[in-house]
């Protein structure tokens, strides 16, 4: 995601994350963002999946 504000370390840990069925709750406290965030995250990278 060039222009993002996501880095690469995020983004590859996201995708880990939801294919290894984490919660989007329990993502968001190991990774130190937003719950919320972490949903939207989580919607766009299964929409593009």
């Amino acid at each position: 995601m060039k222009y993002s504000k996501l880095s690469d370390y995020k983004a590859k840990k996201i995708i880990r994350f939801l294919f290894a069925d984490v919660d989007a709750t329990k993502a968001s406290i190991l990774l130190g963002c937003n719950r919320k965030t972490m949903n939207r995250y989580y919607l766009m990278f299964s929409e593009c999946i």
